[in-house]
């Protein structure tokens, strides 16, 4: 038996810490070589050198691997100390002659040629179950003639089909790139890569320390895109490319945020899809959001924060929520992007006073009297500026049509529809639809005892086919009643409009 590394024991061991199981390394041809994930692997419990880890959790062969002068070497038998398969011990002799320890024999492995930048592929293909997959990707860096640092990520076939086989239905497929910092992206994949994703209902995600977009596969409207090429989804190519933006300065691109003052860098977030020479824009998703994340500036107070998206040249209010130093976005499609401040109001001492400062840093206020009565294009239009759903509104006349168009009116009676006043129960109706719509789940933001139906001394004046939608929306939160009454014919007023609003971008997610 040989002897014991004497190698004192702290240097013998360094834990190696993997933030969310999502790894990028230099070892790219080593990685490459197509060995099968290991899908145990617990990232954060185990404790040895890098490569070791990458060689249990990747599944690379150990014939790659360098002596770790830093590891410790026991090479014990494992049937008894002295030999014997039972395990029994055997007398040492009595004047016992050294035994040398024998030479090493090492057999040749020829290296994998590494990439010149250790940065110029990178392996990693993650899924929330942490697992990982190889062959996902490579990067390439440049310099634009302006002199800004970008970046091409190219992703591959295997990697994707590879993690969605892997991931659950639903889950997402994360490249994470936290070497780029101030660099533009740029990322290439193909209309085929998306089918089995979009079969599994995955999500994909990109980021690096600067920002990053997620968007739902299957919503993406990429038919539509290959329609206008004349070709079909599978056989286009597809370009999503992330930089900074200049801020558009004149008064009529800011008319529909008054009060709103930007803040820190504007995104471009474009998605493109290519057939031969001929390219054009991806529209986004269909009935569903996506996330783009920007930075925070530093010292930013963020209860005074809102986000904006442009929209045929003019910046319109979109959902954001906060978190880790970033700003996530919640939209529906890839508009360029940025944060502004807003002044809040100071408070009147009445109920709704932080529903009207809420709604304001969102950007969906507009100025209404809070205790006006409210009509349907009224409430349509800060519906579709808290939900972030302009573009929705593209070419049509008015926000009630926007509503329509985004499915927010399916089943309201045709007189709902039209111009008038609003009820409390339309109102409501409304912003369910928007989160059956969009699949936005509706979590109660306080415990709720009992139905609308036992809770309300009117709840018999509610409409037959409202009855569902009031229900769900107590269930949620997104309503408390007005003195112990629902008041569902009733005309709704602006604060009330406010009030829901906010309480549906917190139970949906879109709100902090």
């Amino acid at each position: 038996m040989s002897p014991k590394n004497k190698t004192p024991r702290s240097t013998r061991k360094k834990s190696v810490i993997l933030r969310s199981a999502i790894l990028t390394t230099g070892m790219t041809a080593q990685l490459f070589g197509g060995a099968p994930a290991v899908t145990n692997a617990d990232p954060a419990a185990y404790e040895g050198d890098s490569y070791s880890y990458l060689s249990q959790y990747l599944g690379i062969s150990s014939a790659y691997a360098e002596p770790n002068p830093n590891s410790q070497n026991d090479n014990s038998e494992t049937l008894g100390e002295g030999g014997s398969d039972h395990g029994g011990t055997t007398p040492p002799p009595v004047n016992p002659t050294p035994i040398p320890d024998p030479t090493p024999v090492y057999t040749y492995v020829p290296a994998p040629v590494a990439p010149e930048n250790p940065e110029d592929s990178i392996q990693v293909l993650a899924v929330s179950a942490g697992n990982l997959t190889s062959r996902s990707a490579s990067l390439s860096r440049s310099v634009k003639p302006s002199g800004a640092a970008s970046a091409e990520l190219r992703l591959t076939a295997v990697g994707l089909t590879q993690a969605s086989d892997q991931g659950k239905k639903g889950e997402t497929l994360a490249y994470r790139l936290p070497q780029l910092q101030g660099t533009d992206l740029q990322t290439v994949l193909t209309g085929s890569m998306l089918s089995p994703l979009s079969a599994n209902a995955n999500k994909l995600s990109i980021s690096t320390s600067d920002f990053g977009i997620t968007f739902p596969t299957d919503r993406l409207r990429l038919a539509e895109a290959a329609q206008k090429l004349g070709t079909t989804a599978d056989q286009v190519d597809i370009m999503i490319q992330i930089e900074k933006a200049p801020v558009i300065a004149s008064a009529d691109a800011w008319a529909k945020v008054p009060g709103a003052a930007p803040l820190g860098d504007a995104y471009t977030f474009r998605m493109l899809a290519s057939s031969g020479t001929r390219t054009t824009e991806i529209a986004g998703y269909d009935q569903r959001y996506g996330q783009q994340t920007i930075p925070i500036p530093q010292g930013s107070d963020t209860s005074k924060l809102g986000a904006v998206m442009l929209v045929n040249g003019q910046y319109v209010p979109v959902p954001v929520t906060f978190k880790d130093g970033q700003a996530v976005l919640h939209t529906t499609g890839g508009n360029p992007v940025m944060l502004v401040q807003y002044d809040t109001p100071n408070p009147a001492g009445k109920w709704f006073d932080g529903a009207l400062t809420d709604s304001t840093t969102k950007g969906f206020l507009g100025g209404a009297s809070a205790s006006a009565p409210l009509d349907r294009e009224s409430f349509a239009r800060m519906a579709v500026r808290a939900l972030g759903l302009e573009d929705y509104g593209t070419g049509k006349v008015s926000a009630v049509a926007a509503l329509r168009s985004a499915g927010l009116l399916d089943g309201l009676p045709e007189g709902a529809q039209t111009d008038g006043a609003i009820s409390r129960e339309e109102m409501i109706a409304i912003l369910v639809n928007a989160s059956r719509q969009f699949d936005l789940p509706l979590n109660a933001i306080k415990p709720v005892t009992g139905t609308a139906n036992d809770s309300f001394s009117d709840s018999a004046d509610v409409s037959d086919w409202a009855g569902d939608y009031v229900e769900a929306a107590y269930a949620a939160g997104i309503f408390q009643g007005d003195r112990g009454k629902i008041e569902a014919q009733r005309t709704a007023t602006a604060s009330e409009a406010a009030a829901m609003l906010v309480n549906l971008l917190r139970s949906t997610g879109l709100s902090d």
